[in-house]
C-alpha cells in the first residue's frame, strides 16, 4: 500500500505527512475526505499556531485579520491562499465552514489577551469554543452521531488539544493562553509566569504529572464510553484520541519531561492504531 497515494495533487497532504497523527488518522478515508480533512486541519493549525510564532502581538493581530478577509474571501468565493481555495469545494458540503474559522480566529485573537481558565470545567469550555471548527473538521466526515455521542467525541476532541499542548509545553508556553486552569497551577504551588520561564521539567514535576495522568484516564473513559460501531464511523477523532492517550502514557513513562524532548509513538503504532480503528473500531 502507497501511503502517499491520493488522488489530488501533491499539495493536499500540505504538511501533514508522517509521523503526523492526523495524517494517519485520515489515512482510510476515501481521497476527497482525506483531501477536505487536510486542507481543513492545515487551514486550523495555521491560524492557532499565529500567537506561538509572534512574539510581537501586533504582529499576530495583523496576521490574524488577513485570515478574517481570508475567510471572508472563501465565503464569496475568491480565495487566495492555497489552504482556502483547497477548501472552495468543501462550502456546499459545509455550509457553516466560514463561520466556524470566523469563530476560531475570533477565539486565536482573544487568546493574544491570556485569558485564563478558573479550573478544568472552564478549561475544556474555553478549548471547546476556541476550535468549534472542530465539529465541522471531525463529525461531518462520518455518520452523524446523536446528541450525546456528539458531545463526547467533541469532548475528546477537545482532550486531544489539550494533550498536545501539554506535551509540546516547551513550544506552547512562550504565546497566547497556557492551557492550564488556575486551580491546578495553585494546587502545584505554580504560577503561570513560573511556567513560562521554567528551565526544566523538575521544576514542574507535580504539574505536569497530574496533568498527564489526569488526560489519559479522561481519553481512555471517553474512548471506552463510545460505541464500536461509531467509533468505526468516526474513526478520525477515535484515532487521534487513541495516539494522544498511548502518547500521554509514554510521556508518563518518560518521567513527564515535555521541556527537554517530545515523546512520539512510532508510525508503525500510529498506523495500526489508525487501521484498527477503521476496520474493527
Amino acid at each position: 500500500m502507497d501511503l502517499n497515494a491520493d488522488a489530488h495533487a501533491p499539495a493536499a497532504d500540505f504538511a501533514l505527512a508522517p509521523p503526523d497523527d492526523f495524517y494517519y488518522a485520515s489515512l482510510y478515508l476515501s481521497a476527497d475526505a482525506r483531501h477536505e480533512a487536510r486542507a481543513l486541519e492545515a487551514t486550523r493549525r495555521a491560524i492557532v499556531e499565529i500567537p506561538r510564532e509572534c512574539s510581537d502581538r501586533g504582529v499576530a493581530h495583523l496576521k490574524l485579520a488577513w485570515w478574517q478577509d481570508e475567510v471572508a474571501r472563501l465565503a464569496a468565493g475568491a480565495p487566495r491562499h492555497p489552504l482556502t481555495q483547497a477548501l472552495a469545494a468543501s462550502r456546499a458540503r459545509w455550509p457553516e465552514l466560514s463561520v466556524a474559522l470566523e469563530a476560531l480566529i475570533a477565539a486565536t485573537q482573544a487568546s493574544l489577551a491570556e485569558p485564563r481558565a478558573p479550573d478544568r470545567v472552564a478549561l475544556l469550555a474555553t478549548v471547546r469554543a476556541q476550535h468549534d471548527v472542530i465539529a465541522v473538521r471531525y463529525l461531518d466526515l462520518g455518520a452523524t452521531p446523536p446528541g450525546e455521542a456528539r458531545e463526547t467525541l467533541l469532548d475528546l476532541a477537545a482532550r486531544v488539544e489539550l494533550a498536545h499542548a501539554l506535551r509540546g509545553l516547551r513550544q506552547h508556553r512562550r504565546g497566547g493562553m497556557l492551557y492550564l486552569a488556575d486551580d491546578a497551577l495553585r494546587a502545584a504551588g505554580l504560577t503561570i509566569e513560573a511556567v513560562r520561564e521554567a528551565r526544566a521539567s523538575a521544576g514542574l514535576g507535580a504539574l505536569l504529572v497530574a496533568e498527564c495522568t489526569r488526560l489519559r484516564d479522561e481519553l481512555r473513559a471517553g474512548l471506552a464510553a463510545v460505541p464500536r460501531a461509531l467509533r468505526r464511523a468516526q474513526a478520525l477523532p477515535v484515532t487521534l484520541a487513541r495516539c494522544a492517550e498511548e502518547a500521554l502514557g509514554l510521556t508518563l513513562a518518560d518521567g513527564c519531561r515535555v521541556l527537554e524532548q517530545r515523546v512520539e509513538l512510532l508510525p508503525t503504532r500510529k498506523l495500526w492504531l489508525a487501521w484498527r480503528t477503521r476496520h474493527w473500531g
